[in-house]
C-alpha cells in the first residue's frame, strides 16, 4: 500500500486491484450504462498501453502501462529495451519494452549510461560535457549536453545522445571520435515549431540498437516517449508513450474536443476509433532551448516539471493557456501561442490572494478566488506589444455570508452564475457536502438558484476507510455539473476510485455517476475538463495517477 497525500492528510491507497477488471478497458470503444439509464464509452488518452491487463498474471500489481520517468535505458541485440525510473506509481519502475509492448519488470538490473565499453575493450565515459575515451587521449569535445552513451550493437560503433541547445540527436563515433552519422532533427522541437516526429526528440534519457540496426531513444520530460527507428533513422517501428503523472489536460473550446491540451503536448482526436486509440500526440510546446525557465521545465527535484493546465482558450483573440502549480493550489502561469507554431511561450503570472484550491477560471480567462467567504475576481485587461495578458485590479463581488465555510468555486460566464460547494450550515473539511448555484453573481446583488446536497463522509469515523467518500473537485460546462471524486463515489456497486458525479445546472439534479474498474485517486483539486462533441455528446476528462494516462469518458447525453 502506498502513503498518499490529500491537502494536509495522510492518507492511504486502498483501491482495489484484483482480478475481473481487465474487460473494460481492453474491450474497444467499451460501451456501459449507467444506473440511471446513461450510455456512455470509458477510454483514455496519453498512455500506449490501457493498464487493464497484469504485467505478471500471478502478481497483483504492476499492470502493463508504460512507466513514468524513465531515466536511463539500454538494448539488447534482439531489440529488448531495459528502463530504469525512480518512480513510477503503479510500481513498474524497470520495464522491458519490446515491440511495442512492455513485457517484463526486471528490478535487478543495473543500467549506465554515463559510461560503456566498446568492442576493442576501450573505456567510453561522460566527464562534464565531454566524452572521454579513457587511458588514450581521445576525447570528443564538439558536444553541448551528452545524457547517454551505448554502443551499437550492429557495427560497434559509439552512440552519444546530445540532448543540448540546438542539438536533441544521437550522434555515431568511430574508435578514433570521429563523427560517422546524426540521428535526429537537429534542434528537436524548437527547430519543428514544436511539430512531433518519429526522428524529433527531446529529454533523451538513453539509446542503442540491436543487431539489425533499427534504433532505439528513450525520452523522459515530464512523461515517457520510447521510439523505435529503423536503420535509416526515420522510420517509425514503434513508439510507447505514457505522457501524464498529476497533471490535467483541457479540452480546446473552439474545436468541439478535436484538440486537446496538456501541459506540454497538444492531442488530435478521431472518436470513431477503438478505446484508447482515438488520441495522437502532435505537438510538443515546450521549448527548452528557447525559454530556459520555463515552470513547465522539470528539475533535479521535480520530475514531473510545474503545472497543470486549468484553461485554454481565446482571450483578446490571443490563445492563451493556463498552469496551476502543485496538487492543492499554487502559482497560475499564462502561456500564448502566437506565432511560433505550436510553441506556447510564457506570458506572465496571473495575481493570486492566496494559494488556496478555491479557484477558477471562466470561458472568458477571467480568474475567480475565493478568499474566506469573499469572492474575488481578476480580469484580462487587454495585450500588451508582445500578447502578453494584462490583468485588472482585482475585485471582491460578493460575500458568502449564509456559508459556514464554503471551500470550492466555478464561474459559468455564459450565464454568469457561480457554484458554491463547502459546508453550507455547518463546519466541513475539504471539499464538503452541499452544492448551491448562484445567478447574477457580476451584479452585486446575486441571487441562490439552487443547493443540493451531494456524497461526503470522509471525516465519519464510524465508516469504514474503503467506504468513505470525498469530492476533491468540479467543474461546470454545457449545462453539467461533473463532481470528480478522490476515491470512490459509493452506490452500492463495487466501483473503485476515480468516479465523476454529473448534475443538471438547471436544478443540480442528480444525471448519473461515471465509473471506470481501474484508476488512481484524482490528486488534483482541479481534476476535469469536459466539452460538447460534434456528434451531440460529451466528452469528459479525469485526471488519473497512477497509470500516465488521463480517463476519458464520452456520454450520450
Amino acid at each position: 500500500m502506498k502513503k498518499r497525500k490529500v491537502g494536509t492528510l495522510s492518507l492511504t491507497a486502498l483501491f482495489s486491484i484484483g482480478s475481473g477488471i481487465g474487460d473494460l478497458l481492453t474491450n474497444p470503444a467499451h460501451a456501459q450504462t449507467s444506473n440511471n439509464n446513461v450510455n456512455y464509452k470509458t477510454s483514455w488518452i496519453g498512455n500506449t498501453l490501457s493498464g487493464a491487463e497484469r504485467l505478471d498474471p500471478n502478481k497483483d500489481y504492476p499492470y502493463k502501462h508504460v512507466q513514468n520517468f524513465v531515466s536511463a535505458c539500454e538494448v539488447d541485440r534482439d531489440g529488448k529495451v531495459f528502463t530504469e525510473s525512480d518512480w513510477d506509481e503503479d510500481d513498474l519502475t524497470h520495464g522491458v519494452y519490446y515491440k511495442g509492448d512492455v513485457i517484463a519488470n526486471e528490478k535487478s538490473r543495473d543500467i549506465n549510461v554515463d559510461s560503456v565499453t566498446d568492442r576493442e575493450g576501450n573505456k567510453w565515459s561522460i566527464q562534464n560535457n565531454t566524452v572521454i575515451k579513457e587511458g588514450t587521449g581521445v576525447k570528443i569535445t564538439s558536444l553541448v549536453k551528452p545524457t547517454a552513451l551505448a554502443i551499437d550493437n550492429k557495427d560497434g560503433l559509439l552512440m552519444v545522445a546530445d540532448d543540448g541547445n540546438d542539438k536533441h540527436v544521437i550522434e555515431f563515433y568511430n574508435t578514433d571520435g570521429k563523427l560517422v552519422r546524426t540521428v535526429g532533427v537537429p534542434g528537436g522541437v524548437k527547430a519543428t515549431k514544436g511539430a512531433v516526429a518519429p526522428n524529433v526528440f527531446w529529454g533523451i534519457t538513453g539509446t542503442g540498437t540491436d543487431e539489425q540496426g533499427n534504433i532505439y531513444v528513450c525520452m523522459s520530460r515530464s512523461g515517457t516517449r520510447i521510439v523505435s527507428l529503423a536503420s535509416d533513422g526515420e522510420t517509425l517501428n514503434w513508439e510507447m508513450l505514457g505522457l501524464h503523472f498529476i497533471d490535467m489536460p483541457w479540452f480546446d473550446p473552439e474545436s468541439k474536443g478535436k484538440y486537446i491540451y496538456g501541459k506540454q503536448e497538444i492531442y488530435e482526436m478521431d472518436y470513431s476509433k477503438p478505446a484508447g486509440q482515438q488520441w495522437k500526440l502532435i505537438a510538443y510546446t515546450l521549448d527548452e532551448d528557447t525559454y530556459p525557465d520555463d515552470v513547465r521545465r522539470p528539475d533535479p527535484n521535480n520530475n514531473a516539471g510545474a503545472g497543470s493546465v486549468v484553461f485554454v482558450g481565446k482571450v483578446k483573440n490571443q490563445r492563451l493557456m493556463y498552469t496551476v502549480d502543485g496538487l492543492n493550489g499554487g502559482d497560475i502561469h499564462v502561456f500564448k501561442f502566437n506565432n511560433n507554431g505550436y510553441i506556447a511561450s510564457p506570458a506572465g503570472k496571473l495575481p493570486r490572494t492566496n494559494r488556496s484550491p478555491a479557484f477558477s477560471i471562466d470561458q472568458d480567462g477571467t480568474f475567480w478566488e475565493l478568499d474566506g467567504k469573499r469572492i474575488l475576481k481578476t480580469e484580462v485587461q487587454g495585450l500588451d506589444g508582445d500578447g502578453n495578458p494584462i490583468f485588472g485590479e482585482t475585485q471582491e463581488v460578493a460575500t458568502l455570508n449564509d456559508w459556514v465555510n464554503p471551500q470550492r468555486i466555478y464561474h459559468d460566464a455564459k450565464t454568469d452564475s457561480l457554484y458554491v460547494t463547502g459546508g453550507k450550515n455547518e463546519y466541513v473539511q475539504e471539499f464538503g457536502g452541499d452544492l448551491a448555484r448562484y445567478d447574477k453573481i457580476s451584479s452585486g446583488s446575486p441571487t441562490q438558484n439552487w443547493q443540493t446536497k451531494i456524497p461526503y463522509n470522509w471525516y465519519n469515523d464510524s465508516v469504514p476507510i474503503q467506504d468513505r467518500i470525498l469530492g476533491i473537485g468540479f467543474l461546470v460546462a454545457e449545462d453539467r455539473v461533473f463532481i470528480g471524486y478522490l476515491n470512490k463515489e459509493n452506490e452500492g456497486d463495487e466501483s473503485n476510485t476515480g468516479a465523476v458525479r454529473m448534475l443538471d445546472t438547471k436544478d443540480g439534479k442528480y444525471i448519473t455517476t461515471l465509473r471506470t474498474k481501474r484508476s488512481g485517486w484524482i490528486d488534483l483539486w482541479q481534476p476535469l475538463s469536459a466539452t460538447r462533441l460534434e456528434s451531440g455528446e460529451l466528452a469528459v476528462l479525469v485526471e488519473e495517477d497512477l497509470q500516465a494516462k488521463t480517463m476519458l469518458y464520452v456520454v450520450e447525453d
